[in-house]
């Protein structure tokens, strides 16, 4: 993984995930999420040596250094940083915010706040990390999320995103439905105000993506990689046919 702002590259050990890991930097720590099997999904988190200065061009790859593990159950949406590192004074431990959702068997994808406190490391030690989850909004549908904005003390702003259905369920192939949210994951409970559905249009001429691909529902054999950029409110996404990038292409929100 490469580190943008001190130019680091961090090399994982050695692992096994029946998916690619989802890591997630934050100021102190690399978080990895691996699962394991369809109802276990092990969370290690390494420590980030600070730097001063950004590395020079040659610089060698850095072994991350585990200090905390759990496991915890399945999880395969996104999994998105809602507030960074806080340090407690008094405990000496570290605790890290999350954004994660599921979709449920009645036919809504429920969001909720994954707390990750990490004690203060012992030496040459693994500790466990304690891992709480409560609850903080539901929308209809399957959804996937998209921070467009936020802070390391934990008040973002964002959206879903779900196919707009009609009245023969079958959705259209040029609309999708969003809702945006606030979060405030300052204090110990994580609050949320969840927007009422605004139906988006997609322009025409995306090479073939549709609100259809938005909901990555894409031929066999191809992939879509979809990211939002919050300062120009721009989707963005990357096609590749399993062994190479074949298109990007991007569309801006008004």
């Amino acid at each position: 993984m490469f580190d943008s702002k001190t130019g680091s590259f961090y090399k994982l050990p050695p692992f096994h995930s029946a998916w690619r890991p989802n890591v997630i930097l934050t100021k102190m720590h690399l978080i990895a999420f691996f699962l394991l099997s369809p109802n276990v999904t092990l969370v290690q988190a390494f420590i980030v040596a600070e730097s001063l200065s950004p590395a020079p061009a040659h610089a060698t790859v850095d072994e991350l250094c585990l200090t905390h593990e759990a496991h915890m159950g399945e999880l395969l949406s996104p999994v998105l940083l809602i507030r960074d590192s806080v340090f407690d004074t008094i405990t000496r431990s570290t605790n890290l915010r999350f954004l994660i959702g599921s979709y449920n068997n009645t036919g809504q994808t429920g969001y909720r706040c994954l707390d990750l406190t990490l004690p203060e490391p012992t030496s040459g030690e693994v500790v466990p990390m304690s891992i709480h989850t409560q609850d903080i909004f539901a929308v209809d549908f399957d959804s996937n999320p998209a921070l467009a904005g936020g802070s390391a003390d934990g008040h973002i702003r964002g959206f879903v995103g779900m196919l707009a259905v009609d009245d023969d369920l079958y959705p259209p192939e040029d609309v999708v439905t969003i809702q945006k949210f606030t979060i405030d994951a300052s204090q110990e409970r994580c609050t949320a105000v969840l927007g009422e559905p605004t139906q988006v249009t997609f322009p025409e001429n995306l090479g073939g993506i549709n609100a259809a691909s938005f909901e990555f529902h894409f031929p066999p054999g191809r992939h879509m990689y979809e990211e939002f950029d919050a300062a120009r409110g721009r989707f963005c996404y990357d096609i590749d046919d399993g062994s190479r990038l074949t298109g990007i292409v991007s569309f801006d929100l008004e």
